[in-house]
């Protein structure tokens, strides 16, 4: 069956957008972190008016400059196309990859915030994506989030019971606490003495 041109438009975007993701991981691992997040936001560029709207809009509510806006400015005076359902599947799912990845990137560059901001949005679509607890329970840690990020660490947990990776984190987690309590306590004493 031959194409629509409004077919071959969404192939086209999605083929760029998996292009771009997929050097983004690759200056990832050769450990061009700044060059990845690039990358991996330029995965906006190609899809931001096709992906589900509830997914590029912020945590709280309002398009984010990160991404939504910036695709809102860029799709201005291109006619949006329709997507069939399988299409929206494939924009939605290389959409989430792309934010997934860009929250390791975010950690990475020392941005916890928007690491967290990124995960939370993966976790709109996808409550049980580990990877997306998990870097923003690194992220919560990073802002001192301690009872936040021992949230997503047991959620984890609840996916997959005894990952190495998460209990190696739960455990520095713990004696995180431990200090924050203590801390707590010396600054009590001091205040009623």
């Amino acid at each position: 069956m031959e194409q629509t041109g409004i077919d071959n438009v969404i192939a086209k975007r999605l083929a760029d957008a998996e292009q771009a993701k997929n050097d983004g991981s690759a200056a990832l691992q050769a450990g061009n972190i700044k060059r990845a997040s690039f990358l991996y936001k330029s995965v906006y560029l190609h899809l931001g008016d096709l992906v589900t709207p509830k997914l590029v809009e912020g945590v709280s509510g309002a398009a984010s400059s990160d991404d939504g806006g910036m695709a809102a400015m860029v799709g201005q005076g291109r006619k949006k196309p329709k997507c069939t359902p399988e299409e929206q599947s494939a924009v939605d799912k290389l959409y989430m990859a792309s934010v997934s990845n860009l929250a390791l990137t975010h950690l990475k560059l020392g941005r916890p915030s928007e690491a967290i901001q990124c995960a939370t949005r993966v976790l709109l679509l996808e409550p049980r994506n580990t990877k997306a607890l998990f870097r923003r329970a690194k992220g919560r840690i990073q802002l001192g989030l301690l009872d936040e990020a021992a949230a997503d660490l047991n959620a984890i947990l609840e996916i997959t019971p005894g990952d190495a990776d998460t209990v190696a984190t739960q455990n520095e987690l713990a004696l995180l606490l431990s200090q924050s309590k203590e801390k707590e306590k010396a600054m009590f004493k001091k205040m009623f003495s």
